[in-house]
């Protein structure tokens, strides 16, 4: 019965639920014509939920069709998302729409935009979610997976939940490694999220360990908290742009920025960072993300370690 109740495609979902809804929220953010065929979709849901409040989220060209359905209680203007052309995207404007839906607590979100697959990757996932990034171009970016395996586990031992490996279709084989080693509650996403999805996973997690990489700036606009392993790139140039959730681990080598893919001097920027460094910013960032200091906090910076060794590095 609970595969069944998980299955997008079977009959009768809703009375399957434990209770009947309260509060439900229904994305459906497609142009007039879509929108309007998808009116006996709203009625039925509406008839099927005759006492629940019914937030539809459309785009703002529908708000006064919207306003005037009897099948809805409320209308929220959709903010875009990458991937979805309907709807100009801001990464900043969508991640503050995204924590004012999460603040709402809907009962239940009815996915009509595409199949909902994709929205159900992290369905069953036991929170906090750990998202590990090991991938880089260049080996002077790449920590080693080792170290990310460490780090993440070590997280999970402290806080529970489950650990998240984000790659390409390149990672997928290392990522089943990695999740080999992992043991139990470790979800390997790898070759799985096209970037409009990659999103979307990326502003679930409850701390992200990163390589300086392009998740990592995917990271920083949705402000999910971050730990940037730096190589031999410039954390000056390429860390956190705004203030938030954020620690770069930097250790100071004489030669950054490198632009060198291969290293003359065995890596020593990536291996003088340790595990233990790794693991505390994450708990750092993890506790700034919930405190209600978070809006006063200062420009974003290096950890304190890592900070003293940049300004030794380039002074």
């Amino acid at each position: 019965m609970k595969a069944e109740c998980h299955d997008p495609f079977a009959k009768a979902l809703l009375h399957r639920l434990p209770e009947s809804p309260r509060k439900v929220a229904l994305l459906r953010a497609s142009r007039i014509g879509d929108f309007v065929c998808a009116g006996p979709a709203f009625h039925a849901l509406r008839t099927a939920l005759p006492n629940a409040q019914i937030t539809i989220i459309t785009l703002p060209m529908l708000r006064d069709i919207a306003i005037r359905s009897p099948d809805f209680d409320r209308f929220e203007a959709f903010r875009g998302f990458p991937g979805i052309a309907e709807q100009l995207f801001d990464a900043r404007e969508t991640a503050r729409f995204l924590r004012r839906m999460q603040a709402e607590r809907f009962d239940l979100a009815v996915q009509m935009q595409g199949s909902g697959v994709y929205s159900r990757l992290l369905a069953e996932a036991q929170r906090p979610l750990i998202g590990l990034h090991f991938a880089a171009r260049d080996a002077t970016r790449r920590w080693p997976v080792e170290n990310f395996l460490a780090a993440g586990r070590a997280v999970r031992r402290c806080c529970g939940g489950t650990l998240v490996i984000i790659g390409g279709p390149e990672e997928v084989l290392q990522a089943e490694r990695l999740k080999s080693l992992a043991g139990p509650s470790c979800l390997n996403l790898a070759g799985s999220t096209p970037l409009a999805t990659l999103g979307a996973v990326i502003a679930r997690l409850a701390v992200f360990i990163t390589t300086d990489s392009g998740p990592a700036h995917i990271a920083y606009a949705l402000k999910t908290p971050t730990v940037t392993v730096f190589g031999g790139g410039d954390p000056l140039r390429y860390g956190p742009p705004v203030a938030g959730p954020f620690r770069a681990l930097v250790h100071p080598v004489p030669c950054r920025p490198c632009t060198d893919p291969v290293c003359p001097i065995d890596y020593q920027c990536l291996a003088g960072i340790s595990v233990e460094e790794a693991v505390a910013a994450a708990e750092q960032v993890m506790a700034q993300s919930t405190s209600q200091s978070l809006l006063q906090s200062p420009p974003p910076s290096l950890s304190g370690a890592s900070r003293e060794r940049v300004r030794l590095s380039v002074s």
